[in-house]
């Protein structure tokens, strides 16, 4: 983590440092001619934010007094420096910017991570190149280079196809994805294509995020994965003609170094869930063979229900991020999972504990129909999850039952009902 703070707040610097110079270059100039746009792609690097790859624009041209310009235009900078970053961030207010840096220190980032860069140069016209620095140029003033970053729709990969498609004044038919891609025709089916051997990463994704991620999308909308949109650009026309004249491997990069090790599968979600279920099994057997709840094991579990549950709350109602909502998986996982915890330690309350795990167990499987119906496709680790708060429901509703009718008063509950 100490990591990646100093790289987002070194890059920060950096582009804060190198943007004043190059767009006093370019503003200022005498009318550079032969601009070239070039679409320039970056391979994953080892953390979460770089599993897609990443996209900028990269322009050059000839000023009069025979200096040139080499510049790229980058979508993805955001100044962690600024106040309550962080808490913007979760909410959802996720202001990036337009930076703009020469070529040679846009660059030097990925050799050292050793990530490899392709170069995707653009047939345009001399007028189309131009009117590409005309909008980015508009784009970088102050009041215009903040944007509203969202992660499916507007994005650093999504920008940069807006601008040459606003330069050409025509939609660019793309070519198709990859086969993998299309089998997985959902944006939260992409974004499994990505994560591959990043099961946590995937797990806090299908959490946070809603139903929304699973409605069918275009071919087109793939391409807001910068790795996609390097695929779909390559064999892409425009006016019958390809868009790309020549691609060029910048940097080769060594994948060796810029991959994480894949997750072990006793270590990934599922391994860990379906160990929780057979635990919670074991647990739950005894428990209904003595007629008794085992207290610290729900408090614990319940309480990172609960949790969990709240986050899913906040990023839904209080949030603006567009995928967050709807989330259904709210009937399972909600603030109310609270009243375990809370009031199982009193027996004056254990009414009231029962009550919500006859609701809980109602909510449970309104949430297996939903799954099932593919309205909210579940992660995985998920389904072993769902089974173990519903034997913990079941194991209570048993056990009350086991009661005799003259004991499940108010107040009267046997001596082991809660031994434990």
């Amino acid at each position: 983590m100490k990591h990646l703070a100093a790289t987002i707040i070194l890059l920060i610097a950096f582009f804060s440092l190198t943007a004043q110079t190059v767009e006093t270059d370019t503003l200022r100039s005498n009318k550079p001619t032969n601009w070239r746009v070039s679409l320039l792609t970056c391979g994953p690097g080892k953390e979460i934010y770089q599993l897609e790859g990443h996209s900028a624009l990269r322009l050059r041209a000839l000023n009069p007094d025979s200096t040139t310009i080499d510049c790229v235009a980058n979508w993805g900078v955001f100044d962690f420096a600024s106040p309550g970053f962080v808490y913007r961030f979760v909410k959802g207010e996720t202001d990036y910017m337009l930076g703009i840096s020469d070529f040679d220190r846009f660059i030097y980032p990925y050799q050292l991570e050793q990530r490899w860069v392709v170069e995707q140069d653009l047939d345009l016209t001399e007028q189309q190149a131009e009117k590409v620095a005309m909008f980015i140029s508009e784009n970088f003033k102050p009041e215009n280079r903040i944007y509203r970053y969202n992660y499916i729709h507007d994005n650093c990969a999504t920008r940069p196809l807006e601008i040459i498609e606003k330069a050409i004044g025509d939609t660019i038919a793309l070519s198709m994805p990859q086969a993998e891609l299309i089998e997985n025709a959902t944006f939260r089916g992409n974004m499994q294509v990505y994560h591959k051997g990043y099961p946590w990463y995937q797990f806090g994704i299908d959490l946070a995020l809603g139903s929304d991620l699973d409605a069918p999308i275009s071919t087109r909308e793939m391409s807001f994965a910068p790795l996609a949109l390097m695929d779909m650009v390559s064999l892409a026309k425009i006016n019958g003609r390809p868009l790309v004249k020549e691609t060029v491997e910048l940097l080769h990069g060594n994948p060796e170094a810029t991959r994480l090790p894949d997750t072990p599968w006793w270590l990934s979600p599922l391994f860990v869930s379906i160990l929780l279920a057979v635990i919670t099994l074991a647990i739950s057997v005894f428990d209904v063979l003595g007629c008794r709840l085992t207290k610290w094991f729900d408090t614990i579990l319940y309480l990172i229900f609960g949790l969990a549950g709240s986050l899913i709350t906040f990023l839904v109602f209080f949030s603006v991020h567009e995928p967050a909502s709807p989330n259904w998986l709210l009937l399972w996982l909600n603030p109310l999972c609270f009243i375990v915890p809370i009031f199982i330690w009193t027996k004056k309350t254990n009414r009231l504990v029962m009550c919500y795990q006859i609701a809980n167990f109602v909510a449970l499987i309104c949430m297996a129909v939903i799954w099932i119906f593919s309205i909210q496709k579940p992660n995985p680790a998920f389904v072993p999850l769902l089974l173990v708060d519903a034997m913990r429901s079941i194991t209570y509703l048993i056990v009350y039952k086991c009661q005799p009718k003259s004991r499940r008063g108010k107040n009267q509950y046997r001596v082991n009902y809660y031994a434990r």
